[in-house]
């Protein structure tokens, strides 16, 4: 059954193992979602065949895959679109949803109208989410109370204006700022650039060397400075860019891919970084070693990586 998982046959596999409680393969089930959700099942009509309780279990799960926090509160408002219209057949574009949900009367919020769905829209990590117009249009389709995310914009503007410092309860295991590449492996090299706060990280994973037995990868965070050529226009002249010298972060840098029909994590674990401006730029590199097919005849060897990159920054 692991082998064949896919976003068309995850909602059939899934309900098959619950109705014979087959807890292996539950497990195996919710594992590969956990990887899947956002980049491949969150653009899918079957991501409604997924259960609420499962839903909100994935996106909670310190194993879970995101490309961004934006990201994550789209595929769970996808999932809440397809839920409410049963009989929509096609993915709707982001556009429609925020016609439709703008549309509902103001009187409620989506969480007033659907109390059930709470738990798993304030598993969202809007605080992550630093893109005005984006909060801005959160705001506009009515999903929480205004009064919450007021919060969250004042939060956001407390650590812009505070070095980056983020809020004393935000701890690392359940609140830590993600972003997500995933990696294919026919490809030498990715990297990609994550802003916050006013800091601007680059996010690099490298091919280091390829054999007949396995392919081995680097990993590693790296900060930029206002003139670095990988920042956009937008990036360097438009967005904020903090002045302090010093940013000490907690990160940790997780790879998962599927191998053999079993997720595998190869993470750092938390560690503690100080980027500066002139010294210590980047993070030591983290290295991952990948199997590869035997024969002709095997399938089973990873063909991607979901890199996830997490972080946060402590009060200092």
């Amino acid at each position: 059954m692991s082998l064949s998982l896919s976003k068309t046959t995850f909602g059939s596999y899934y309900h098959s193992c619950n109705k014979y409680d087959e807890k292996a393969g539950i497990e195996i089930c919710e594992k590969w979602l956990e990887m899947h959700l956002v980049p491949y099942m969150g653009s899918s009509i079957h991501l409604r065949d997924i259960p609420l309780k499962l839903l909100t279990k994935t996106v909670k799960s310190n194993r879970f895959f995101t490309l961004n926090e934006y990201e994550t509160f789209l595929a769970i408002i996808t999932w809440i679109f397809l839920n409410i219209n049963r009989d929509i057949k096609e993915v709707p574009t982001e556009s429609v949803m925020i016609t439709y949900f703008s549309s509902f009367g103001k009187e409620k919020n989506l969480i007033e109208r659907y109390p059930d769905l709470g738990d798993l829209l304030y598993s969202v990590r809007l605080y992550g989410i630093t893109k005005t117009n984006y909060l801005n249009t959160i705001q506009q389709m009515n999903i929480y109370p205004n009064t919450y995310i007021v919060q969250i914009m004042m939060e956001i503007q407390h650590s812009m204006s505070h070095g980056g410092d983020m809020a004393i309860n935000r701890i690392f295991e359940t609140s830590a700022l993600r972003q997500g590449i995933v990696v294919e492996l026919n490809s030498e090299n990715y990297s990609d650039v994550y802003s916050i706060y006013g800091f601007h990280f680059e996010l690099v994973a490298e091919k280091l060397k390829s054999d007949d037995l396995s392919v081995t990868y680097q990993f590693y965070i790296q900060r930029l400075g206002t003139n670095d050529p990988i920042l956009t226009y937008e990036q360097s002249q438009l967005e904020t860019f903090s002045l302090r010298n010093d940013r000490f972060c907690n990160y940790s840098i997780s790879v998962q891919y599927w191998y053999q029909g079993y997720q595998v994590i190869k993470s750092t674990g938390k560690k503690k970084q100080r980027f500066g401006k002139i010294k210590t730029l980047q993070t030591p590199i983290f290295t991952v070693d990948l199997p590869k097919n035997q024969s002709t005849y095997e399938k089973t060897s990873p063909n991607e990586l979901f890199v996830l990159y997490s972080l946060t920054f402590p009060a200092n």
